[in-house]
């Protein structure tokens, strides 16, 4: 049903930990999952092998020595064994409900894009995953400690194959390419679909690896890069059309907030300006005379 892609960071410390937990819990989706792990890092062809993965060692780097987002789509789609495709980052652990809210998209669906919010938690050791019961574990400990994080942060996209091709050549781990996806989904008329109310999908909190604090990172050379290539795509869970509800049902929530969807059709299609101008004039006109 679902090809899971991703690449690592080297599988040493903390690091390691989080990202095996990440591995295990696709692992364990039902269906079973095709992963496919992109890159060379210390340890990752080995756990491609532990986690029965497809390992591609072989994929394009920016300047600064960073994975591209663009090759990595590109390498993925073309070697996925399925029609439903997932970008998830290596310290996210998914369970049930995802595979649930992205079956629900993909059937209500043939062009959109999935994604949501994370919910940021904790997480020192390996996780136990014994038992059918460590999904709800997890929720438990989420529902205690964990924390909801911030809407124009994205770190999983659920997509049919062949949804994205011409990716500008973001580096993956800094800021911008994410609200692209977005942006360039809305882009192509399709429906961007939240399903953050349908999963819980968990983010291993970590640290900011040569970076002090995720300010520094934010201002780094790296990121104005990929900002350079994301131009006014800077797009976030506010611009999603549908919503995948707990049940699996999907919704249109655009007109919720028509103002704000009207305002981003002008960043996506500049020419609506030239068009909604003048009935603006028009309609303050109109108020004024009556």
């Amino acid at each position: 049903m679902l090809t899971i892609f991703t690449t690592a960071k080297p599988f040493t410390g903390h690091t390691g930990v989080i990202q095996r937990n990440a591995l295990r819990s696709w692992s364990l989706l039902e269906p079973r999952c095709q992963i496919i792990l992109l890159g060379d890092d210390p340890g990752t062809a080995e756990a491609a092998r532990e986690f029965g993965a497809l390992h591609i060692a072989d994929v394009q780097r920016s300047d600064y020595g960073l994975p591209l987002i663009s090759d990595m789509f590109d390498i993925a789609q073309a070697r996925a064994d399925n029609a439903l495709m997932c970008f998830a980052n290596a310290d996210i652990i998914l369970m049930q409900d995802f595979m649930r809210a992205a079956g629900s998209a993909a059937r209500s669906r043939s062009r959109f894009l999935g994604v949501g919010r994370r919910w940021n938690l904790d997480v020192t050791g390996p996780l136990d995953f014994a038992g059918t019961d460590w999904p709800e574990r997890l929720r438990q400990e989420v529902r205690q400690r964990g924390e909801l994080f911030l809407m124009d942060a994205m770190d999983y996209f659920v997509f049919p194959r062949g949804f994205y091709s011409r990716i500008p050549p973001f580096a993956v781990g800094r800021e911008g390419w994410d609200n692209w996806m977005i942006y360039q989904a809305r882009r192509q008329l399709a429906p961007v679909l939240d399903i953050t109310r349908a999963a819980v999908v968990v983010h291993q909190n970590h640290d900011f690896g040569k970076f002090k604090d995720a300010g520094q990172r934010r201002t780094s050379d790296e990121t104005a890069r990929n900002k350079e290539f994301v131009g006014t795509g800077f797009f976030d869970l506010r611009d999603a059309t549908h919503e995948v509800s707990a049940d699996g049902a999907v919704r249109q929530t655009w007109r919720r907030n028509f103002r704000w969807h009207l305002w981003r059709a002008c960043l996506l299609f500049p020419g609506l300006r030239h068009i909604l101008a003048p009935l603006s004039r028009i309609k303050r006109t109109f108020k004024s005379s009556i």
